[in-house]
């Protein structure tokens, strides 16, 4: 494998990688503001419900994040390798 072949492989990983904690990252916030909502508001409070509700949003974004980097980005990787062969 010649070297730039190697690097841009090692790019990719790292990007991949970084990717992948971010979209965990988010989703652990998400589930973070979700719980933390209802412990620090008042369960009168107007803001609970919105917070609550965009903390869902948040950790919704983080999955469908996480599920697109770890099953359909290969999938679709292979499958266009396997055109182009």
């Amino acid at each position: 494998m010649s070297q730039l072949a190697t690097e841009n492989l090692s790019l990719k990983i790292w990007v991949r990688d970084r990717i992948l904690f971010l979209a965990l990252v988010i989703f652990f916030f998400g589930g973070a503001f979700y719980i933390g909502a209802g412990k620090f508001l008042d369960p009168q409070n107007e803001w609970l419900h919105p917070i609550k509700e965009f903390a869902l949003l948040l950790s919704l974004v983080g999955v469908v994040s996480l599920g697109y980097e770890l099953f359909l980005r290969e999938m679709t990787f292979r499958e266009y390798k396997d055109a182009l062969e």
